[in-house]
C-alpha cells in the first residue's frame, strides 16, 4: 500500500479589479514560519509580477500550509 504526503502553500490575493486570485506553491519548508511566508507574500505583491486577468494583485488576504496523505487502495 503506497502512501503520498504533498505539501502546498496556497496563498490568495485581492486584484485591482476586485476579484481574488489565489497563488498555490508546491513542497514548501517543513520548518517555514508564518513571518517568512508574509515576507514572501510582501515581496510577491511589491515585484508587481502578479496578475490574473491582467489585473494586478494589489493586497494579501491569507495563506494555509495544506498537507495531504494520499494511501491508495489495492484490491485483491
Amino acid at each position: 500500500m503506497a502512501t503520498k504526503t504533498t505539501k502546498v502553500l496556497k496563498t490568495q490575493f485581492t486584484c485591482e479589479n476586485g476579484k481574488n486570485m489565489t497563488v498555490s506553491l508546491d513542497s514548501y519548508k517543513p520548518d517555514i514560519t508564518d513571518s517568512e511566508i508574509q515576507i514572501g507574500v510582501e515581496a510577491m505583491l511589491a515585484s508587481g509580477a502578479l496578475a490574473s486577468g491582467g489585473a494586478s494583485a494589489v493586497a494579501a488576504i491569507g495563506a494555509q500550509k495544506v498537507d495531504t496523505t494520499t494511501v491508495d487502495v489495492v484490491f485483491i
